[in-house]
């Protein structure tokens, strides 16, 4: 008789996963335009242009764009973050990029924010998604195996390819880039950065109220 092994029951925890949230919504064509058309000016540490407003978004001609990404930063600071409900989050920051045909954006994190994200304008895969990176940084140097990149428990890194009207939000300490555009046409994305208005724990010395 051969040897009858038994395996036990095993369980696969979860631990430490990073939500990032992605959704699509349109965009009126004339807030479009304008976006396309407000001054630029070359980024100093990277291939690609910054709008000069960095609150570009409180223009009266982007309203309709920033209630749709309330409603959308609500569900996934309550849902996915499971934030409380006096967590007030409000845009710190907000502006235009404009990626030339080559252009591309080297990793980096948003510093001073909670919640960070990225709606694209009619972009296309081939003009570069946001690329980002395991938050655990000490797992590339531990884990040596070779690897098909699929696990999102494992593997270096995560491409959201670039779609048209597409948003994607994520906390603002995780490393990301932007994909060099390898088309002929610009792409534009609008980008922004959350804060909430309490931050700590009340009964502790790390509390703040911002507003």
């Amino acid at each position: 008789m051969g040897l009858k092994i038994k395996m036990a029951e095993f369980k696969i925890h979860n631990l430490w996963p990073t939500p990032v949230y992605e959704n699509n919504f349109s965009f009126d064509e004339d807030g479009i335009k304008y976006i396309k058309n407000v001054t630029y000016e070359r980024m100093a540490t990277d291939n690609g242009f910054i709008s000069i407003d960095r609150y570009l978004i409180n223009d009266t001609r982007l309203s309709e764009l920033k209630k749709e990404i309330d409603l959308h930063v609500e569900n996934y600071t309550k849902k996915f973050l499971d934030v409380k409900d006096n967590a007030d989050f409000y845009m710190l920051n907000s502006w235009a990029t404009r990626h030339d045909p080559g252009d591309w954006c080297q990793p980096h994190y948003h510093g001073s924010s909670l919640i960070s994200g990225v709606y694209y304008l009619n972009s296309m895969p081939e003009q570069g998604g946001t690329e980002f990176y395991n938050p655990v940084s000490k797992m590339r140097n531990t884990i040596s195996v070779t690897r098909d990149g699929h696990s999102p428990f494992l593997t270096d890194k995560i491409v959201s390819k670039a779609e048209p009207n597409k948003m994607i939000m994520w906390p603002s300490y995780i490393e990301h880039r932007s994909e060099k555009n390898i088309t002929k046409k610009e792409r534009y994305t609008m980008s922004f950065n959350l804060l909430s208005t309490t931050l700590g724990n009340q009964e502790h010395f790390n509390w703040a109220e911002l507003k």
